[in-house]
Parts: C-alpha cells; structure tokens; sequence
C-alpha cells in the first residue's frame, strides 16, 4: 500500500466506515471499496508545471526530513509537545550533515524554550519551533511545510492541478465506471497541506461538477485527521 493510500486508509477509519477494503479486484480501479457500494481513487495532489508534477522534493526529502524530527526524542519524559515547522528551498538533500545539524537545533532548543524560535539549518532549510500546550505521543511534531519556492496562489493551484487530475482519473476509471455507481476521488495534498475550509466553496466552483466523481477529498498529508469533502449531486 502506497503511502497516499495509508493516508487514505487512516481518514476512512476516522471517519467510521465500517466495510474498507483494499483493492477489492484486484490491481485496477478502485483503489477502495467502502460499503461494497463506493469505489475509491486515490492519488496525490501535486502541482504541475508544463505538465509534469513540480513536486518531486516532496516525496524524496520532505517526509525523511519529517521522520527524523518525529523520531527524535531526548527525554522520554518530556512535559509538552514541541511543533516543528519546515521552511525549504531547492535544492536540498538528506544528508548526514543536515541530520547532524536538524539534531544540533533540535537539542538547543529543548534546552532553552521560547515561545517562537526559528533556526537556519542550511541556505536552503530553516525550522521554526514553538511549544505546544499539550503533550502528544511524539516530543516533536511537525506542524508545517513551506515550500519557499512556490509562487501563486494555493486555491488557484489546486484548481489548476485539480482539471488535469480529474481528467486523467476518469480515463483511468472508465473501463470499470460501470461496476460500481458511486465513485469518490480522494487526493492527498501536497499543496496546501490542509487547505481551509472557507475555501472549499471557492474550489467547487471552479470544478465543472459534471465530473465521473459524486465526492473529491482534500487530505493533507500530515494529518490524516485534517480532511476537506466537496460533495457533487
């Protein structure tokens, strides 16, 4: 199971679906079956850039990145949960140098807490930390991801990348269209990372809702909790 796929997975469980299944015939559409009645698409949502998705960093160096931070623990008994937030640019590497370097401000900041604090790891990293009010599983979490090389608006990015989806899923589906009659299509967003539930509207209608899908998901990648749901009739 692909990662968006897990992260798909875990939003259904969120949510209470009882039936869930994986693949239900096989590796071909749908990528879920909820219900025995409604078939799942999943994919991310990257932006694209004469066609060709722009966010390949993401999916190299972005989440081991992420990784090492969660993993990260110098106290087991620690008293509050400290966010992390990850500012990039290109190009950038996972190396041993910045795993040694995201350690070192890692340690100096749990040694002398601020309310806010932003270190420079790199030219092209920095991370902002601040303390949280409660303490959650891991000693840091990471809270956001800025990618400082994106220019645009992100609901008009998401629209943009949503038309060239959509149209490349219903060719993928058609074959199978008939077998089940509803179909949902959930993304996984490396745009926004959770967009803002104020801009839902905002995207609906920029989508022809004459689309294969009677549901589009906006998941964000950190936080499979932390879904938005634009419903077609």
């Amino acid at each position: 199971m692909k990662f968006e796929e897990k992260i798909a997975k875990e939003y259904f469980e969120f949510k209470g679906y009882d039936k869930v299944k994986f693949e239900p015939i096989g590796n071909t559409p749908p990528d879920f079956l909820i219900n025995d009645s409604i078939a799942v698409e999943v994919r991310r949502l990257n932006k694209f850039h004469s066609g060709k998705p722009l966010e390949k960093i993401e999916y190299n160096v972005i989440p081991k990145i992420e990784k090492f931070i969660k993993l990260f623990e110098l106290n087991e008994n620690f008293e509050n949960t400290t966010i992390v937030s990850i500012y990039y640019s290109r190009p950038i590497k996972f190396n041993e140098y910045l795993k040694r370097e995201i350690a070192k401000v890692l340690e100096s900041y749990s040694k002398n807490k601020r309310l806010k604090k932003e270190y420079e790891i790199s030219d092209n990293l920095n991370l902002g930390f601040f303390e949280h009010n409660e303490k959650w599983e891991s000693q840091f979490e990471v809270g956001g991801i800025v990618d400082l090389n994106r220019g645009g608006f992100v609901v008009k990015d998401i629209c943009d990348s949503l038309k060239i989806i959509i149209h490349e899923k219903e060719r993928k589906v058609e074959k199978f269209k008939n077998l089940y009659e509803n179909w949902w299509l959930v993304l996984i967003d490396f745009i926004g990372y959770g967009i803002h539930s104020t801009e839902i509207e905002k995207i609906k209608n920029e989508i022809n809702e004459n689309n294969s899908f009677k549901k589009i998901i906006l998941i964000s990648p950190t936080d499979s909790k932390n879904g938005k749901e634009i419903n077609y009739s």
